[in-house]
């Protein structure tokens, strides 16, 4: 029944951990992440309560909720595909563009085909049965979730799909895994579609009751909003605390951590080498863009690590931007500087055979420049030599294309981290139940989000990236319950019929603090935070107790059971 929810999640997965690092590739700043997200949470906010309340009133050959499932799944499959490949079928400000629309259309396709799922286990369970239903649900969708999450990772570091790319672009791995994680999209929802019986409307009715008759059509969402149960009113202030929490993470742990946690900032001397070398560009757009970016990175210096080194210059200046490919090419093959290769370079050797058997026609757009490992071992085994050769470009070169593979390394890093806290999710969803029957659904729900709010708060004190595990397992046992114990709570106060547009209506409790995020988040990191958005996870945190702290509050009301 909940089958579907593993590919609705990796989808979710592959955009959480991968769409900020693509728009920026695109060429989005930091301050502007939110704005771009934005759009997604306010179409929800619209498109989950119309869905609720048609699904409501559906019923042909497919089902009550299952053709929701379908048109949600196709559309997210098309922008899965088109998404990371903006940058290479579109130009500059184009690309960005529609890569921030389809990052909408994906959003929004997810919604329609969540919202019916959620309302498929209420229609199907008894109250009793209920937080066990939707804790199904929450373990589907964490191992779905950590295959998206990790996708890019693997492809890049066991089949060797690149993890870099040229200017405006997004690497191969992403790339490959939103085509993998389309098809498994489809997959799972086609066998949740072909799997699984609902009841007709006769059925429904024996055992949920008679639904209450209007004849307003589409403005009867409305109406039902102003009779929404207390329950979800209640839980309204919850989920406003949490999905600001989680929308945070979302957008801001891919900047945050590439400039806190990974040696993406150059010194001051080389900072100005760089400055110089701009005013060569003869691109005057791009010349504006770059010299604006350079200024930014001085006004919000860290005089003890140096000056942030955006992505978008590293990447123009680790490619032909210094020295042209094919000459560093000619001059590694002509001084034959690959022997003795030391063996944790050797998975390098395959691109470089392939760049070595390469006309040089065919090196453009940097797509298969020399990664920045076996560039630093040539360097630092041929020092003077290459200096002699090519002069100050070349450390300029390193050190730009240091900045990039540092980036990428943080931008896959976060993918593993999303894996862990969905991985834990799914493990620690397995408990709920047991411990919903022993504390209570509020209480388990509020133990969980105190864990969520320790773990994000601590990524603000953890400098090791890879200690980072341990703040994701404080975060996967908050989303295990996010997932799961605020829908087993309203469930049982949702009047008969009504369950899909109710859902849909308690989805509004969830886009509604992403939407307030999304406005003042990017502004609050580049004024009041300086372009740290370290701060913006930090205040995550602070959020996510808030939520713990509310959901005592509320106040159960089971008042459906089946018959």
């Amino acid at each position: 029944m909940s089958f579907g929810f593993l590919g609705i999640q990796m989808g979710f997965a592959l955009q959480n951990g991968n769409a900020s690092r693509i728009l920026q590739n695109f060429g989005a700043d930091v301050h502007e992440l939110s704005w771009f997200w934005l759009v997604a949470p306010l179409t929800g906010m619209i498109v989950q309560p119309i869905i609720g309340y048609y699904s409501d009133k559906t019923w042909n050959r497919l089902g009550r909720r299952k053709p929701y499932f379908l048109a949600g799944t196709l559309i997210c499959c098309v922008a899965l595909v088109v998404l990371p490949n903006s940058g290479g079928w579109f130009t500059a400000k184009s690309a960005l563009l529609i890569g921030a629309g389809m990052l909408m259309l994906m959003d929004a396709s997810i919604n329609v085909a969540m919202e019916p799922f959620r309302a498929l286990v209420a229609d199907n369970l008894p109250d009793n049965q209920r937080t066990y239903g939707f804790t199904i649900q929450t373990f589907l969708i964490g191992v779905g979730a950590v295959a998206g999450s990790w996708l890019p990772w693997f492809l890049n570091t066991q089949f060797g799909v690149s993890n870099e790319a040229g200017p405006g672009e997004a690497p191969d791995n992403v790339i490959y895994s939103f085509y993998i994680g389309a098809a498994v999209f489809i997959i799972t929802i086609l066998i949740t579609i072909f799997k699984t019986r609902e009841y007709n409307p006769q059925e429904y009715e024996v055992i949920h009751g008679k639904a209450e008759e209007s004849t307003q059509g589409l403005s009867q969402v409305f109406s039902d909003f102003t009779k929404m149960p207390a329950t979800m009113r209640q839980l309204g202030l919850v989920q406003f605390f949490t999905l600001f929490a989680l929308f945070s993470m979302w957008v801001f742990t891919t900047p945050a951590l590439t400039r806190e946690k990974y040696e993406t900032s150059i010194s001051h001397q080389t900072m100005q080498e760089l400055e110089t070398l701009i005013e060569d560009e003869k691109d005057a757009k791009k010349k504006a863009e770059f010299k604006a970016l350079i200024q930014e990175s001085k006004e919000q210096s860290d005089y003890v690590k140096g000056l942030y080194l955006d992505n978008r210059i590293a990447t123009y200046f680790s490619s032909d931007g210094l020295i042209p490919e094919t000459k560093l090419i000619d001059w590694i093959k002509a001084n034959n500087a690959l022997s003795n290769l030391p063996t944790e370079l050797k998975d390098f050797t395959e691109d470089f055979e392939k760049i070595q058997a390469s006309r040089k026609d065919d090196l453009k757009n940097n797509d298969k420049s020399i990664s920045y490992e076996i560039l630093n071992y040539v360097y630092s085994n041929n020092r003077d030599a290459m200096t002699a050769a090519f002069g100050t470009p070349m450390v300029l070169l390193l050190q730009a294309r240091h900045v990039v593979s540092e980036h990428n390394k943080g931008g896959d890093w976060v993918g593993i981290l999303f894996g862990v806290y969905n991985g834990v999710s799914a493990i620690f969803a397995l408990l709920l139940p047991s411990l919903a029957v022993w504390l209570g659904r509020k209480k388990t729900h509020a133990f969980s989000l105190i864990a969520g709010g320790a773990g994000l708060i601590s990524i603000f004190f953890i400098d090791d990236p890879k200690m980072l595990m341990i703040s994701m397992v404080g975060i996967g046992i908050a989303w295990a319950s996010i997932l799961a114990m605020p829908y087993a709570i309203i469930a049982g106060s949702i009047p008969a019929g009504k369950m899909g547009v109710y859902m849909g209506i308690f989805n509004i409790f969830i886009t509604l603090p992403q939407i307030i995020n999304g406005i003042v988040g990017g502004p609050i990191v580049q004024h009041l935070y300086n372009g740290h958005a370290i701060y913006a996870i930090v205040l995550a945190g602070i959020f996510m107790l808030c939520a713990a702290v509310t959901v005592i509050y509320v106040k159960e009301n089971n008042i459906i059971r089946i018959n």
